[in-house]
């Protein structure tokens, strides 16, 4: 299949195969890799003047020559293009700024060599309204245009070494008549249409500032790490892969520059190596901005004029805290954000308001709550009261409010909060997290169906044994009793999420505990004699720690001291609980006595625990850090187990075996492996590895058989979202 090539001027461009092919015949010109990435950005400019210094930063981003190098690239391409420097038609100097392209540009609409593993998507329905959609790659000659029309009205670009072809609308986005909309389970389900949806699994999406396009990350089914793609704001038409390291290293959280032209973006690797990256909207080498190793979750956002971002960092490597931190884009150096925080406040996910002057961030990793304060800093003012487990937020186009997505009792929904009311409404979006607004209104968010099974592989071989528990609904979040007889487990299949007991020799057969809504974050808990179960969730008595008397099938909560309690486990008779407190991820050991709960011992700072019962000790994770750590049952002496494993966002991804090892997940260079270790003699050196098939499961257990149980998304993966107007919100009673 041909490759799509460039008509610049008279002369035939394959930019794949780096040759300027002459109109009179003469064998092709083969130009350097650099000369291509300098035409590219000349391209893109579309007919204005790129500066020396710009193309310096962005076509040799991460070394230092000298300005040789420029004028030899150009020197390539006007000989490619037998043109003259005194008397230019393609490539003009200016005096002391730079170059600028002066030929026609023509996209050669021939056939495209698809990008690999990532299928251009066409639009399913021919009747498509021309006048209001993309239009799509066709085999007819090429259509003459003025010099840079074609870029204004078809935007179309190859990108280099990847032949793929972006096609853009520049007109307002429209929902096509036949599109796939997401229907929900609730007729007033607000539709929206599925402008991505590959075998891939594809993620964290952000609009264009005019609406038109969309970036996101997108893992290959035959790829393990992600690649940024951009395409239209619709099923039609194609995408292009923007980035692609090739070697591992992940392209993720991607960010547009107010202008459309530039976006930035995370390149991250399996361990905590983190750099933060810009390159131009249209392809081309990318540069690097700055260290963010220091940062405990991939989220951060561009100011709106593009010389700065904002991205939490912690102090310090062996810290626990995050705090927004101020990034200059033209020196590369970091300034923490002069704002009021208090010691052990994790901090994350800021977003600048439209006009730059506020900024609103997630307080708290687990439990969190959103905040607003001045982007230059000073008293952050909270404005949710939830708790919750954020998925994602951004401002609507006035800067008066903030959309966000969470996980509540009631499930995911998709929230608006007025900023200065506080006044709480819900939409009925469903399966929508990471919501991003562009100044029209549209929006585009990550579809992540909440169907989820629970399937069982054998940790030898890694082959599947197919789905646990007999179910065409959700069901997540499993742990097994000590005895092996049974299991718990969180399941909407009666229509609302309980928490059932199954039998594991029959499980077709579970029973629902009444009046009991499960927060799904961590899994139930049981107790060493298989009588009890820990869970958070909300019952008849409000929201906080339930025990479920098992037999009976009864939940009752416990007498605790109020905090916003995230998990609890049994240690024999007595309680270890995690909450958000003063700090995050405060944790306290509880002593039962008469029917109340006693301290005992506190610690803070801790993501996740499990209880080593052989050795009657405490592994635990900590909050925004990777690695392994473990302490004794009065919660002290602290020790590290492992530094790397497991990454801080594998934080509660984890298990304790019976047989006494540590299993976790890990991607690697071969792809996502499962890490053991004996608890005996738990060192990184002693780490073996196995195939393990899915990195992002929500959740992991143990069967009682040494199968490895995952909580796996129906369609493994998922697709994005478009509404081209915000959809309505009702006001929310709580």
């Amino acid at each position: 299949m041909a490759d799509q090539r460039l008509l610049i001027g008279s002369f035939e461009v394959d930019l794949i195969a780096r040759e300027v092919i002459d109109p009179d015949g003469a064998p092709a010109h083969r130009i350097t890799d650099k000369a291509r990435a300098v035409l590219v950005e000349l391209i893109a400019a579309q007919g204005q003047v790129v500066k020396r210094e710009q193309l310096m930063d962005r076509v040799w981003a991460g070394t230092c020559p000298t300005g040789d190098v420029l004028t030899q690239a150009v020197t390539t391409l006007r000989k490619a293009f037998r043109d003259d420097a005194e008397k230019p038609r393609y490539i003009e100097t200016i005096a002391k700024t730079g170059y600028r392209l002066l030929a026609e540009v023509t996209v050669l609409d021939k056939p495209v060599r698809p990008v690999p593993s990532l299928m251009v998507i066409e639009p399913e329905t021919p009747e498509l309204d021309r006048a209001a959609s993309v239009p799509s790659v066709s085999d007819g000659p090429p259509v003459p245009r003025s010099p840079f029309r074609w870029l204004a009205l078809l935007g179309g670009l190859l990108v280099l070494g990847l032949g793929g072809v972006w096609i853009m609308s520049r007109s307002e986005p429209k929902v096509p008549d036949g599109a796939e909309r997401v229907v929900g389970t609730s007729p007033a389900a607000t539709p929206a249409v599925i402008i991505a949806a590959a075998p891939d699994h594809e993620y964290s999406p952000k609009l264009s500032p005019d609406g038109s396009r969309v970036v996101y990350s997108a893992i290959a089914a035959d790829a393990d790490h992600a690649r940024l793609i951009v395409q239209p704001a619709s099923p039609g038409g194609g995408r292009f892969v923007l980035t692609d390291s090739n070697d591992q290293l992940s392209d993720s959280a991607a960010v547009w520059s107010s202008d459309g032209q530039n976006i930035a973006f995370l390149r991250r690797g399996d361990t905590d190596e983190c750099t933060l990256m810009m390159v131009s909207s249209v392809g081309g080498l990318p540069r690097a901005l700055g260290d963010c190793r220091l940062a405990p979750l991939a989220s951060f956002d561009l100011a709106p004029d593009s010389n700065s971002l904002l991205m939490a960092l912690r102090s310090g490597p062996d810290r626990d805290d995050a705090t927004i931190h101020r990034l200059d884009v033209r020196t590369g150096e970091w300034m923490r954000l002069p704002y009021t925080v208090s010691e052990g406040d994790v901090d994350f996910a800021p977003r600048f308001s439209p006009d730059g002057k506020f900024v609103v961030f997630r307080r708290g990793l687990s439990a969190g709550d959103l905040w607003v304060m001045p982007s230059e800093g000073g008293d952050p003012r909270r404005i949710t009261h939830l708790a919750a487990d954020i998925r994602g937020l951004d401002f609507v186009p006035d800067g008066r409010a903030v959309v966000f997505s969470a996980v509540v009792p009631e499930g995911l929904g998709l929230y608006h909060v007025d900023l200065e009311t506080g006044q709480l409404s819900k939409a009925t979006v469903e399966w929508a997290i990471f919501p991003d607004i562009a100044p029209n209104g549209a929006m585009v968010f990550e579809r992540a169906p909440e169907r989820l099974q629970l399937i069982g592989f054998d940790r030898t071989t890694g082959e599947r044994s197919g789905q646990l528990f007999s179910s065409s609904a959700t069901d997540m979040m499993v742990s097994f009793s000590p005895d092996g007889r049974r299991a718990a487990l969180y399941s909407n299949r009666s229509g609302a999420l309980h928490v059932w007991i199954a039998d594991v020799t029959r499980p077709d057969r579970a029973e629902q505990v009444a009046d009991l809504t499960p927060i799904a974050r961590f899994a139930p808990s049981w107790s060493a004699d298989s009588q009890r179960l820990i869970v958070h969730g909300e019952g008849v008595d409000g929201l906080g720690l339930y025990e479920v008397d098992v037999p009976g099938l009864r939940a009752r909560k416990l007498a605790l001291p109020e905090h916003e309690y995230r998990f609890g486990l049994y240690l024999g008779e007595r309680l270890v609980v995690g909450w958000v407190g003063e700090r995050e991820g405060e944790l306290a050991l509880m002593q039962r006595v008469d029917d109340t709960w006693q301290e005992l011992a506190r610690t803070s700072g801790v993501a996740s625990a499990q209880y080593d019962v052989a050795r009657q000790r405490l592994l635990f994770t900590k909050v925004g850090r990777s690695g392994l750590y473990v302490m004794n049952e009065s919660l002290q002496d602290e020790q590290v187990l492992l530094e790397q494993q497991p990454l801080s966002k594998y934080y509660r991804r984890w298990v304790v075996s019976r047989s006494g090892e540590v299993l976790l997940p890990k991607l690697t260079r071969e792809g996502c492996q499962l890490l053991a270790a004996p608890l005996s003699d738990l060192r990184a050196e002693t780490l073996r590895s196995q195939p393990y098939p899915y990195c992002d499961a929500g959740g992991m257990a143990e069967h009682p058989d040494g199968r490895l149980v995952l909580s796996v998304l129906d369609g493994q993966g998922s697709d994005i979202g478009f509404l081209a107007q915000l959809p309505e919100f009702r006001p929310v009673k709580r």
